[in-house]
């Protein structure tokens, strides 16, 4: 298993992660920055966000590390733990890179998503898969099916979830920040 951190590590703000196992990958949120996202609303000339503007601001993860390492075709499922903007928030602009890939996410995080989208007048791709808090699911890989949990965790907004992936090689469970 290898694990990537990609951004909410060093910040608050943009969370990501990416777990490796063999042949797949998954993706754990992809929030804002938010001082990013301010930079852009005083600018002179307010930009549109796009996945380039809010790059330029450092607002989303550079999830552009996975292309390096060579994992960005690998990526199979990406999980949403909650709803607060720093863990779904950059979502809209990065999920086009993963054409087809499901985003799982509980019901309140995933109208967040689907807000989101709509205010800015955005479509993705992806599946988008409503999970309950405290369920599991399988998701099939290229090395096999892993099962994903869903458990419920109280945070400072509805229906969080700590999410543990099982692999052959163990079990991966991001926190809730």
């Amino acid at each position: 298993m290898e694990i990537c951190t990609i951004g909410g590590f060093e910040e608050v703000g943009k969370n990501m992660t990416a777990v490796k196992v063999g042949e797949d990958v998954f993706i754990f949120d992809a929030g804002l920055h938010i001082p990013g996202v301010i930079e852009l609303q005083e600018e002179e000339i307010q930009e549109k966000y796009t996945e380039k503007s809010l790059r330029r601001v450092g607002a989303i993860p550079d999830d552009r590390v996975l292309d390096a390492m060579g994992w960005a075709n690998k990526v199979r499922a990406i999980f949403i733990s909650h709803a607060h903007l720093d863990h779904v928030g950059g979502l809209p602009y990065i999920a086009e890179r993963y054409p087809n890939v499901p985003i799982y996410a509980t019901p309140f995080t995933m109208k967040v998503l689907e807000a989101i989208l709509e205010d800015e007048k955005m479509t993705l791709r992806n599946p988008l898969k409503t999970v309950q808090s405290n369920s599991t699911h399988i998701i099939k890989g290229k090395n096999g099916d892993y099962k994903v949990d869903f458990v419920h965790s109280t945070h400072s907004t509805l229906q969080c979830s700590f999410i543990a992936l099982h692999t052959k090689e163990g079990v991966f469970s991001m926190l809730l920040t």
